[in-house]
């Protein structure tokens, strides 16, 4: 009798053993059901028709950015001088010769307001 005892209680720790992973794989299993119904779910409700129309409110976004960066190159492009026919010296100072030039012409500018000055080849 003592015997069966102990030959159930190691069956049951057997048992036990045995329940903790499947309760882990049952878990893990209703976790993949859920993720797969939600997919099936936004499939529903978008369908192959509701992607194209996402797809393409996407396209013209981009093409409305694309459109916005272009108009704002075009305006920086505006502030852009190039003064030309000026003699070139020997140890001159683009950025100085520019603020000359300016001051020469009745315009306020100071050096921080430049950007980049070079001569050209």
């Amino acid at each position: 009798m003592r015997q069966t005892r102990e030959e159930f209680r190691a069956f049951r720790e057997e048992l036990q053993d045995i329940r903790n992973p499947v309760s882990k794989c049952d878990a893990r299993l209703d976790k993949l059901e859920n993720t797969v119904q939600t997919i099936l779910e936004s499939q529903e409700q978008y369908g192959s028709q509701g992607f194209k129309i996402e797809i393409l409110k996407l396209e013209s976004t981009v093409n409305q950015l694309q459109a916005d960066l272009n108009d704002r190159d075009q305006e920086l492009l505006a502030n852009d001088i190039e003064l030309s026919d000026i003699p070139e010296e020997s140890g001159e100072n683009p950025t100085h010769l520019v603020l000359s030039v300016v001051t020469k012409l009745g315009v306020h500018l100071e050096e921080k307001e430049l950007v980049h000055c070079m001569r050209t080849l």
